[in-house]
């Protein structure tokens, strides 16, 4: 990301995650996996960016888990499940029980992963 994202408004930053995150799907139906990494790179800047801005910033994302896109919803809850815990939980479960690839199944590997205590979100 090119972009020196501290310059950004928090709005600014929340609209680039999703357009990421819309763009994350369309790398993950085309098999184009070169620039999935970068994407996921990008997003995580972003994420770190609004932790270093404190609690209210990270909530800030939570606007996208009522986004029409399920992947933006998806990308949003895994984030978020530190900070608003209950909504992003049920957000993942919802993707997961919709069962449309691919976003669902990472929905509920991400679900696997919370009960096992392999993922523990932070």
């Amino acid at each position: 990301m090119k972009a020196d994202l501290r310059q950004l408004s928090e709005a600014d930053l929340i609209e680039r995650f999703r357009a990421l995150a819309l763009q994350k799907s369309k790398f993950l139906l085309d098999s184009n996996t070169r620039p999935l990494r970068r994407n996921y790179d990008d997003m995580e800047a972003i994420d770190q960016q609004l932790r270093r801005r404190g609690p209210e910033a990270r909530r800030a994302l939570a606007a996208l888990l009522d986004d029409e896109d399920m992947r933006v919803r998806y990308e949003a809850a895994r984030r978020l499940l530190a900070v608003v815990p209950e909504r992003a939980l049920t957000t993942v479960q919802a993707i997961a029980n919709r069962h449309l690839m691919p976003v669902s199944g990472e929905a509920g590997m991400t679900l696997d992963a919370l009960e096992t205590g392999i993922f523990k979100p932070d």
